[in-house]
């Protein structure tokens, strides 16, 4: 069976991995791109991403090593994995077997979401948000759609290159079309004000979600939901 991983860190995690991993266990490619970022926030960022992709080729028993940053995105010979953040929460997907793509968003985020869903949601997904009866399920809507729009994006490896309206998410009906070849499966789910989507490609496939640092991870129980490709 294949296993899907997710390392999971929050705010105060992420304070302490940055302030633990050693700039020493970059490469030199990691090291060169570290050096380019001036924002606090975002060498942050880099590192715990660093850490937690370590911390995956360790559980795996692959050389980290072997990873290559030259590209837009990392990638392993012996890994699958994919990573994303909001400020306050960081969260790897990896596996060996497949490829995948993960989002993770901020239902408190501040956005321009009446903007946001003319230029990037369909009709049918602006009417699904619109039917929304107070503003946090306003956000809720908006933001795990986007999550699930950007995790097939990430899989795909094209980022905002294509017109996300041409992903068709069907929520009511638990279905998702797209342009590219209907290969993938979204498996969504929220933790705290945390929306998370998932793409992989089944069958067989399981996920397991952990919470917390290197060296002190807890299990975490999720009720992941799924679309299906058409």
């Amino acid at each position: 069976m294949k296993t899907i991983e997710l390392l999971i860190s929050f705010e105060t995690e992420i304070a302490r991995i940055a302030d633990s991993f050693s700039k020493d266990d970059l490469n030199t490619a990691d090291s060169t791109r570290l050096a380019r970022i001036k924002h606090p926030g975002a060498r942050q960022q880099f590192m715990v991403g660093r850490a937690l992709i370590l911390e995956a080729c360790q559980r795996s028993g692959a050389d980290f090593r072997l990873l290559d940053t030259e590209g837009e995105f990392p990638t392993h010979p012996d890994l699958s994995f994919n990573l994303s953040h909001v400020e306050r929460c960081i969260v790897l997907a990896w596996t060996t077997d497949s490829e995948l793509g993960v989002d993770v968003e901020d239902f408190m985020r501040r956005s321009d979401r009446e903007l946001l869903m003319r230029r990037q949601y369909n009709a049918p997904e602006n009417e699904w948000i619109s039917k929304s009866t107070s503003e946090l399920e306003h956000r809720q809507r908006f933001f795990t759609l986007w999550t699930i729009k950007e995790a097939i994006l990430k899989a795909e490896r094209c980022g905002l290159r294509i017109d996300t309206k041409t992903i068709r998410v069907d929520m009511d009906a638990g279905t998702i079309g797209s342009p590219f070849e209907s290969k993938w499966v979204i498996d969504y789910t929220t933790l705290r004000e945390f929306p998370i989507a998932l793409a992989n490609v089944p069958p067989g496939e399981h996920i397991s979600a952990f919470v917390g640092e290197p060296g002190n991870w807890a299990p975490q129980v999720v009720d992941w939901r799924r679309l299906t490709p058409i």
